[in-house]
């Protein structure tokens, strides 16, 4: 079962705060938003990098999902508190196989 994490401050209002996941920061923000685009049916709206953070916005299942990198880590934030638990192991699943691959082992 997933541990939901709590809330994240963000710059943008539109996003909310439920952040349900945080994985290593390991690759380029442009190699992660790149497997963004392997989530079938994934919209990205805002992919933001700047010199010290970057925010990667996307649509998955009707809902607004947001990654930004915190010191060596990447949370993971949705814009519901009702979000479907599927769909949140559905991006975590996804993301985890290509930030940290020996998570599953």
């Amino acid at each position: 079962m997933m541990k939901y994490l709590g809330l994240l401050e963000s710059p943008y209002p539109h996003v909310s705060k439920r952040r349900f996941a945080e994985l290593p920061f390991s690759r380029p923000w442009h190699d992660i938003r790149g497997r963004v685009d392997q989530l079938e049916g994934v919209r990205v709206t805002r992919f933001t990098t700047e010199e010290r953070s970057a925010w990667l916005v996307f649509d998955y299942g009707a809902f607004e999902f947001c990654m930004h990198d915190h010191a060596a880590i990447v949370q993971f934030t949705v814009n519901d508190f009702d979000c479907p638990e599927a769909l949140l192991n559905d991006v975590l699943h996804h993301f985890s196989e290509f930030l940290s691959p020996d998570m599953g082992d």
